[in-house]
């Protein structure tokens, strides 16, 4: 999706040969949204009398496990042949993109395009 943005926001601009946008998912299981433990059923085998299933407190997981399930990344790659004009363009286009997608806030761009 960023990658035909991109190829959109340049236009004749987008080099295939010399941008490249790697995207990457790492989650622990399930859709990526959820947190694997929601799913986990707990047992006291020593409490008395009839054995029941409960699951994992809400609360702990807030307090006790990484807030997000899983962990993504979109990276920019441009070749090194590129001007440095190009690369600020294609860098300026990228930001713009990802920021419109709502994958990175407005002021986390600001911050990006000034160092």
């Amino acid at each position: 999706m960023v990658s035909r943005k991109l190829r959109e926001e340049l236009g004749p601009d987008y080099d295939e040969g010399n941008i490249m946008v790697l995207a990457r998912v790492m989650h622990r299981g399930l859709d990526g949204r959820s947190h694997p433990m929601t799913r986990v059923l707990l047992y006291d085998n020593k409490a008395a009398g009839e054995v029941v299933a409960r699951t994992v407190d809400e609360e702990w997981l807030r307090l006790k496990t990484p807030r997000e399930a899983a962990i993504w990344s979109i990276c920019l790659y441009v070749s090194r042949s590129m001007n440095a004009e190009e690369r600020s363009k294609v860098g300026a286009a990228f930001d713009a993109v990802v920021t419109r997608s709502g994958l990175r806030s407005p002021e986390c761009q600001r911050r990006n395009m000034a160092s």
